[in-house]
C-alpha cells in the first residue's frame, strides 16, 4: 500500500491489553501507492480496559488520484470519535469521519465543487 513512517508515545497506567489504561498521541506521513498520493496523519486516543478510543484525527493527502479521477488536498477528519469495544460476545465499532476537499475533477471534464 505505500512506505510510511508512524511516531508513537504515549503513557500506560498498569496496562496490559483489555486491562487498565493507555494513553497516546501518534504522527507520520507516508505515500499511498494505489492513490498516487502522500499523505500526512496527527492524532491521540486511549485504550481503557476493553475500549480502544481515537479521539482525534487528521490525516492530510496531497492528492487521491485513481483511473480518471483526481481529488485534489482532500482531508479526513473526525466528526465523532472512533470507538472500538473489544467485547468477545457484544463488539461494537462507532465513530464518525469526515473527507474535505478541493475540486474533485474527471478526464471527461466534469467536476465536482469543493467541499469545504
Amino acid at each position: 500500500m505505500g512506505d510510511f513512517t508512524l511516531h508513537l508515545d504515549g503513557q500506560a497506567s498498569d496496562f496490559l491489553p483489555d486491562s487498565g489504561r493507555w494513553q497516546w498521541r501518534y504522527w507520520g506521513e507516508g505515500h499511498f501507492t494505489p492513490m498516487q498520493a502522500r499523505w500526512n496523519v496527527k492524532g491521540s486516543g486511549e485504550w481503557r480496559d476493553n475500549a480502544i478510543t481515537l479521539s482525534s484525527l487528521s490525516t492530510g493527502f496531497d492528492k487521491l488520484e485513481y483511473g480518471t479521477m483526481r481529488v485534489s488536498t482532500p482531508r479526513l477528519t473526525l466528526e465523532q470519535p472512533i470507538r472500538w469495544l473489544r467485547d468477545a460476545e457484544h463488539p461494537r465499532l462507532t465513530g464518525a469521519l469526515s473527507l474535505d476537499a478541493a475540486k474533485t475533477t474527471f478526464s471527461g471534464g466534469s467536476y465536482l465543487p469543493a467541499s469545504r
